[in-house]
């Protein structure tokens, strides 16, 4: 049995279904299906009952367990290998929000290959809260952004807070009616975003969600810095992009509205039951005198 079939059934259970699980590991959904009927046809058993959420078998259980424990077998060689290495080598698994990548992933990688020279960087952008379920699922081993109020699985070290402002694009047909307006006046305005929680995990009608008149998520931060300022919608930025960036100008923010300004702290976070590497925990070092050096 391969590790690809293997890596499909773990997926298929952790997520909850065959569409979520395509999605985690960047498959078609016909493709997770091909996969699993091929497994089943090779040992001649089924292995999940096809329900929502999809439920194992006895076969299929003893196969999941198979895969638990040659998942956990590969991260102790790999920690292994790093150790036999030494701890100035080795590669640093790290997800990023689009944010962090922006302001600050240039100079830190920049930094910290000149002090150790033998690192190598696997780096992912993604968007804050998706980055969670990355550092989860093991798919990196650091996260660096944003950090969500329900983290007790995790160990999170916080470098700073940043304000995000509510922008609007002085093109915007609304743009005189918002500056002035109350809180009403959001729901005529499209939240342009790059992520936000299915409703079913987030319904109270209070979200953020529901200020406003509709919401596209657009991962891309420089696109949406371009159609907020081409009058398209709303969206939040962090105050050194707002006003380090080219069309500056061009935006204004609604400070006047009860969430103008939403504070939230950034920094780096590991899953608290798996040991970093070596080469992991001495970026974790290193960001953190970095940032302290920038705090004193």
């Amino acid at each position: 049995m391969e590790i690809h079939e293997l890596e499909v059934l773990t997926a298929i259970i952790e997520t909850g279904g065959f569409g979520k699980a395509a999605k985690r590991l960047s498959l078609t959904q016909s493709a997770i299906s091909q996969t699993i009927a091929r497994i089943e046809r090779r040992i001649g058993s089924p292995l999940l009952v096809r329900s929502a959420p999809p439920r194992l078998t006895p076969a299929g259980q003893r196969v999941l367990d198979f895969a638990q424990g040659i998942f956990h077998e590969l991260q102790c060689l790999e920690r292994d290998l790093a150790d036999i290495q030494g701890p100035t080598a080795g590669r640093v698994r790290l997800g990023a929000s689009q944010m962090v990548t922006d302001l600050h992933l240039e100079r830190l990688v920049r930094r910290f290959s000149r002090k150790h020279p033998r690192a190598s960087f696997d780096l992912a952008t993604v968007p804050s809260r998706e980055l969670v379920i990355l550092v989860r699922d093991e798919r990196c081993e650091l996260g660096f952004g944003p950090l969500q109020q329900q983290m007790r699985d995790f160990e999170c070290l916080p470098f700073y807070q940043q304000h995000m402002r509510l922008v609007i694009g002085k093109r915007h047909p609304a743009h005189a009616a918002l500056v002035r307006g109350g809180e009403e006046d959001l729901k005529r305005v499209v939240l342009l975003t790059s992520y936000l929680d299915p409703v079913e995990n987030r319904p109270n009608r209070q979200r953020l969600r529901y200020r406003f008149q509709s919401v596209w998520q657009i991962a891309s931060l420089e696109l949406r810095i371009r159609l907020i300022a081409r009058g398209m919608g709303v969206g939040y930025l962090p105050e050194p992009i707002l006003k380090a960036h080219p069309l500056r100008k061009e935006l204004q923010a609604l400070s006047r509205y009860e969430l103008g300004n939403i504070a939230r702290d950034v920094g780096i976070y590991y899953h608290k039951a798996r040991p970093l590497t070596p080469m992991a925990q001495l970026f974790v070092d290193f960001c953190v005198a970095d940032f302290g050096k920038k705090n004193a």
